[in-house]
């Protein structure tokens, strides 16, 4: 599979995980679970969400957009040890409740510091356009702006902060989505010069 292929596979499952983990949200809000004792299905759906908005740390990485550079070789790694943290404290919280909490205090900032670092860069290369060009700093800025203060004020766990990053991280799937080019890198275009 070349990197192409890979980055758009990535892509589809980021917009599935981010969709799932919006929807998880809102059936969150809707019917509350208890947060210490979540329910193998409540459990299973946001594992899964989390597992596959972590391939959205790959297809950012295989599209080139934060270039290849200090920032996206720190950042890319940050942002996805974070997502594998809070995938592994999904799994604990119905078991060690305060390993939970630990593990999603370490990786949310991960993931926010990752994904900040990754977005300047993106910025910096100016490879995407418009919007698009901003959504990997959004999703390292939604933890520090809106996600972790909303758990100081409003208390943790707070459904509607955490349903918002599968909206960011869902904003970044259709920006690979838009930006990331249908053709491989091994079938170059051909030009004609006039």
């Amino acid at each position: 599979m070349d990197v192409t292929r890979l980055g758009r596979a990535a892509t589809s499952t980021l917009i599935a995980g981010a969709l799932l983990h919006v929807a998880v949200g809102v059936v969150q809000f809707i019917n509350p679970v208890d947060p210490e004792h979540p329910g193998l299905p409540f459990t299973i759906a946001t594992t899964t969400s989390h597992l596959l908005v972590l391939t959205g740390v790959l297809a950012l990485a295989t599209s080139g957009a934060a270039g290849s550079g200090r920032l996206p070789r720190i950042g890319l790694p940050l942002a996805g040890l974070g997502w594998t943290l809070i995938a592994v404290a999904e799994l604990t919280v119905g078991a060690d409740f305060t390993v939970a909490e630990t593990l999603f205090g370490i990786g949310d900032p991960l993931i926010g510091l990752g994904m900040i670092l990754t977005g300047i860069a993106a910025v910096r290369t100016n490879r995407w356009h418009g919007w698009r060009r901003f959504a990997p700093l959004a999703c390292g800025l939604y933890p520090f702006a809106i996600e972790l203060p909303a758990f100081v004020v409003f208390g943790m766990p707070n459904t509607p902060a955490i349903t918002g990053i599968g909206l960011v991280w869902l904003a970044l799937g259709l920006a690979l989505r838009r930006e990331v080019p249908a053709i491989s890198p091994a079938k170059p275009r051909e030009v004609t010069i006039r």
